[in-house]
């Protein structure tokens, strides 16, 4: 396994992290970030298809399962179901059925690259692909649906028709 993630770390599961443990996992997580951008580079990917990679892995990585969860990238192959159900259609103002396609691109080639280094387990990869087969479309439309209202009753006066 590569030195991006601390071994102890992966294995508390209390979800609750101190600000040491959650400092570390964010520095952990942008050096792999840094990383796969290197690879994509060495592939010679087009500038703006790696700052959309990278963009849309750090979004997932650090903005949902660190900050949401804590947990570290490595930790995140089972997560996508919550994370595109909830997180991304609520969270996220651009949320649309052609961004969740982007998001999926984005993430299944930034666990590519952790399986290819050996951060996560082929069968965790696998499991992750297979979930994205199988809850593809349901996403999509999740990212489509229009808000609901608000359960309290409350109007927003939007100052006029739009």
């Amino acid at each position: 396994m590569d030195d991006f993630y601390d071994e102890d770390l992966l294995a508390d599961e209390a979800g609750d992290i101190n600000e040491a443990d959650y400092i570390r996992i964010r520095r952990d997580n942008e050096a792999v970030i840094q990383s796969f951008g290197k690879s994509l580079k060495k592939k010679e990917y087009a500038e703006k298809d790696i700052y959309r990679l990278l963009s849309m892995a750090d979004m997932y990585v650090n903005s949902y399962l660190l900050d949401n969860l804590s947990l570290s990238a490595a930790e995140g192959t089972q997560t996508l179901d919550d994370y595109f159900m909830e997180y991304f259609p609520e969270n996220v103002i651009w949320a649309s059925s052609d961004s969740v396609d982007n998001m999926i691109t984005a993430i299944k080639a930034f666990y590519r690259y952790l399986l290819e280094h050996g951060v996560i387990e082929r069968e965790d990869f696998v499991s992750m692909s297979e979930l994205i087969k199988e809850k593809r479309e349901l996403w999509r439309q999740a990212a489509k649906m229009p808000e609901l209202p608000d359960p309290d009753g409350d109007e927003i006066d939007l100052g006029g028709t739009l």
